[in-house]
């Protein structure tokens, strides 16, 4: 059953199969291809978004054992 689309979450939906890398269907691609042609702004400030890389103002460390050092005796504190 070939169904245009109809509401926003459809389009949300095969945008985020885009931008993961999904396949999308030769009819999906098409819708998705009408579209993008009909909403090119919206559509490249996504995928200048989506291609962005995200930055961290630092590097995250979690030492396991730091922190088992910290949770044990609130444990063996339970009786």
């Amino acid at each position: 059953m070939n169904k245009t689309m109809s509401n926003k979450e459809d389009i949300n939906q095969l945008l985020a199969r885009y931008f993961t890398g999904e396949t999308l269907s030769l009819v999906q691609q098409q819708e998705l291809d009408a579209w993008i042609a009909s909403h090119q702004q919206e559509f490249e400030q996504m995928r200048r978004l989506m291609n962005t890389p995200m930055e961290t103002s630092a590097e995250i460390h979690f030492d396991a054992g730091k922190a088992w050092q910290k949770i044990e005796p609130r444990l063996e504190n339970r009786t």
